[in-house]
């Protein structure tokens, strides 16, 4: 039992780094060893000798602990590391998330915190202040407590609950790919994974995991009954999960939907994005865990990957997880009209995309830019048009914010001014990934784009490709609908 109570620090320190995302710590090979030590340390001490515990007496709850003389340190140190936890978690809890994962959060801090609280005064400090020398002996109530608030998360606002649905409408068999086996799709967009995934979802259950936004998704590759899990922070949205809880909610949510229905079909996209926001090894885990589990219940798994987005020794790495790499022959996409809602990265010389701009009919016009408001408003006749300058001069005449607070301010104020029937442009990414970084300008354009569209208005970017790695323009590529170039 004494072994059981010195691994609880360990054990929570290990659970509040592993949620809601693995931490950094965790990925290195010595993590685990550094997290356990302490609980190393108590263990060692209870086995050798009386300094920590000196006999079991009975108390007036059972069974009790007469401390020993290396208690107090010893106790103050499991007490540091326990409420240490506690911090982390509440900090996780701080940070923002969708309304389901907060109350989720909320639940397990509260569990966590009342026992924690509680047990430090009677089981750790008890012996000392009450003269004693022997705790209370509430420990297992404690544990009761905690796993009753950890169950109730788990079960009411844990997993998503998705109905299996096959839809109903024909389509052209284009792909005719034998069910039940693992496809890697390497196409730059998404469009021959959609069509091969809508083909095999008229005879079988299917779930599409994206972090593209669903109603387009739906509408251009008829999905009208197939559940499409959206890795967004957006709310609203019914299967919206945040995708830096990869390995927690989504792999779990989507786990639970392949063993509940067997022989059934998941597309996974958008695989060189999770890899920015997660990391490589992460997304590596988790495709690898797909993988074998579609095999084990005679799913059918397609992936979707943009070769030009990563490494190829990481596209090689991944090839060998998978049945079949197919061929695949992709098309020009036909130009696409500046109609919401959708979007659009316009890549190359802007005065044409100007142009465009200026003669949208859409009834509203908000600008992120880096360029001197006054500039576009004379050049383009953009005077009816509310901007959002990104600068470190700021100008009383306009509203300006610097590149740091794009997820902030920028992402808040653009909320306020986009209504139905907006057009927002978005200028000059190269500048932006120079002076904010790649992520978070990458994370900037999803935001934005999943927060118009939810709004039904259009987004057009622009960027100059020549200005940046070939790997990050591709991977910014697929947060589009279309590309112009």
């Amino acid at each position: 039992m004494w072994t059981g109570i010195a691994l609880i620090p360990g054990v929570m320190a290990h659970f509040v780094l592993a949620y809601p995302r693995r931490g950094r710590l965790l990925e290195q090979p010595w993590g685990l060893l550094l997290i356990y030590t302490p609980s190393i340390v108590f263990t060692s001490f209870l086995w050798a000798g009386d300094l920590l515990v000196k006999d079991v007496v009975d108390g007036s709850l059972g069974p009790t602990a007469l401390v020993g003389d290396l208690y107090l340190p010893l106790a103050s140190l499991y007490a540091v590391i326990i409420i240490a936890a506690l911090v982390f978690l509440a900090g996780a809890y701080r940070r923002p998330q969708d309304h389901r994962s907060r109350i989720r959060s909320g639940l397990l801090l509260a569990g966590f915190a009342i026992p924690t609280l509680a047990g430090t005064v009677s089981e750790v400090f008890w012996p000392v202040l009450s003269g004693t020398g022997s705790r209370i002996g509430l420990g297992s109530a404690y544990t009761t407590i905690f796993l009753a608030f950890v169950a109730y998360a788990i079960f009411r606002h844990g997993l998503l609950i998705i109905e299996p649905a096959v839809e109903i409408g024909e389509v052209h068999a284009k792909f005719g790919w034998e069910k039940g086996r693992n496809y890697l799709v390497l196409e730059r967009g998404r469009r021959n994974s959609f069509t091969a995934f809508r083909e095999l979802v008229q005879d079988a259950p299917g779930l599409c995991v994206t972090a593209f936004p669903p109603q387009i998704l739906a509408e251009q590759f008829s999905l009208e009954r197939t559940p499409i899990l959206w890795l967004s922070s957006q709310e609203g949205y019914v299967w919206a999960l945040r995708p830096t809880y990869l390995e927690v909610d989504v792999l779990q949510t989507i786990l639970k939907f392949m063993k509940d229905n067997r022989g059934s079909v998941l597309l996974f996209d958008d695989v060189e994005y999770l890899m920015e926001v997660n990391g490589f090894k992460p997304v590596l885990r988790t495709v690898s865990t797909l993988a074998s589990t579609a095999s084990k219940y005679a799913c059918t798994l397609i992936v979707s990957l943009d070769p030009d987005s990563v490494e190829s020794s990481r596209v090689a790495t991944l090839k060998g997880m998978f049945d079949e790499v197919p061929a695949i022959k992709e098309k020009r996409e036909p130009k696409p009209t500046f109609l919401s809602p959708t979007s659009i990265l316009w890549e190359g010389e802007r005065e044409g995309l100007f142009r465009e701009i200026s003669q949208a009919t859409l009834q509203r016009k908000v600008v992120i830019s880096t360029v001197f408001p006054e500039k576009l408003q004379s050049d383009y006749d953009l005077y009816d048009a509310a901007f959002l300058w990104i600068t470190p001069s700021p100008h009383p005449n306009f509203s300006s914010y610097d590149v740091s607070r794009l997820d902030l301010e920028v992402l808040r104020d653009a909320s306020r001014s986009i209504t139905e029937d907006t057009l927002v442009y978005l200028g000059e990414l190269e500048l932006l990934v120079e002076e904010a970084g790649f992520l978070t300008v990458l994370e900037f354009v999803k935001h934005l784009g999943d927060l118009a569209i939810s709004k039904s208005a259009l987004v057009v970017a622009s960027i100059e490709s020549r200005a940046l790695p070939r790997n990050q323009v591709s991977t910014m590529k697929k947060r589009f609908a279309a590309v112009v170039s």
